[in-house]
């Protein structure tokens, strides 16, 4: 077998693929041994492990108990994988039956809340369930709450957006942000949410403040003095950009062009290209700028998002839960990353609904961003 030479000489890569093989033969014991010991290590085969577990445990009575030991060692230390494997399966009342008791020990509570708000999107009978694990969570839950209310089935877009008015003038400053991108077809209200989440210091949206602010019609005092509001948050977000690492050179090629900007918008200026000087940022800020605008697509926010590095030059973000990731080989080029922040992410990134992995992906043939279920 090809596989076997590479795999025995310690290649991790073809001990995956070996042991991917063999569980696909029925061969489950055959397959533990080689998948085990990659459990963790980013190769991506832990719900392999997993079937290769129940698999054992179900064909073989003399490794059965050692077959059930290590799916419970699996449960307890990569619970994410769990909840996977079980929702691409199609076993969601066995998976609810293991998560929710799990959860009121006060484990896991997080990952109960993730589940469930997804199931909560195509099947209103999990709503319940979902909005008493996310209230759970305070804020950052509620938060979340909210994101997914707007379109769950039972239609409760206007609970939602109270939930994060009441945020918002709590202090949540990424409340304030959300209220912003929600109101974006009103200019005056989404500059009033977007100066309210700067003051707070959420400043990460400040090109959606620029495009606002380009779409404000300043004839009265009020609109005016709301303008000015909005040049004052813009000095403040970029001067709170260049002390971030990860954004000095877009925060500095971005202001030049901004200030400009700002100066127009009150005239009706053009607008300005999400991405600025690319070419002059590292990788890791490449992958954080993508990250940002994928994790927006999937209603979460970036810290929340799970991160893969299956190779050296593959990079995958995405909500393990949901099973939808987004894959970048090597460094995005400039074109690559404009496109990404123009494309229609929600629909490019959707869970599937059997549950099978969703991988938004560059086609370089084509030029654009495409969308694999496997």
């Amino acid at each position: 077998m090809a596989y076997r030479n590479p795999a025995e000489s310690g290649d991790r890569l073809f001990q995956s693929i070996l042991g991917k093989w063999f569980l696909e033969q029925g061969h489950a014991h055959e397959a533990l041994k080689w998948l085990m010991p990659l459990i963790g290590s980013g190769f991506n085969v832990e719900e392999a492990t997993a079937e290769a577990c129940e698999l054992l445990a179900r064909t073989d009575p003399q490794h059965k108990a050692e077959a059930e030991r290590w799916l419970r060692y699996l449960k307890a230390h990569h619970p994410q994988t769990i909840v996977t494997w079980l929702i691409n399966r199609g076993r969601t009342e066995e998976l609810l039956e293991w998560l929710i008791p799990l959860a009121e020990t006060g484990q896991n509570a997080a990952l109960t809340a993730d589940t469930l708000a997804l199931l909560a999107r195509t099947d209103s009978r999990y709503e319940a369930e979902a909005e008493r694990w996310l209230r759970s969570l305070g804020s950052r839950g509620i938060l979340r709450l909210a994101r997914e209310m707007r379109s769950w089935p039972s239609g409760r877009e206007t609970e939602a957006k109270e939930l994060l008015v009441a945020l918002a003038r709590d202090g949540n400053g990424l409340a304030a942000d959300e209220l912003a991108r929600w109101e974006r077809s009103d200019p005056v209200a989404a500059i009033t949410w977007h100066c309210r989440a700067i003051d707070l210091g959420c400043t990460q949206s400040w090109r959606d403040l620029e495009e606002a602010l380009r779409e404000l019609q300043p004839v009265t005092a009020d609109d005016r003095a709301l303008a000015e509001r909005a040049r004052a948050a813009l000095d403040t977000a970029w001067a709170a950009e260049e002390s971030n690492p990860f954004s000095v050179s877009e925060s500095a090629a971005g202001r030049a062009v901004s200030a400009e900007a700002v100066t127009a918008a009150v005239a009706t200026a053009a607008a300005i290209p999400f991405v600025q000087n690319i070419a002059s940022q590292a990788a890791s800020d490449i992958y954080a700028m993508a990250k940002q605008l994928f994790a927006r697509a999937l209603r979460r926010n970036a810290q929340e998002l799970t991160e893969r590095r299956p190779g050296p030059t593959l990079h995958v973000t995405g909500d393990s839960v949901a099973n939808t990731w987004l894959e970048m080989r090597g460094r995005p080029s400039d074109d690559a990353l404009r496109k990404l922040s123009e494309a229609d992410l929600e629909t490019l990134s959707a869970p599937d609904p059997r549950g099978r992995t969703v991988t938004v992906y560059w086609d370089d043939e084509d030029g654009e961003w495409r969308r694999r279920v496997e």
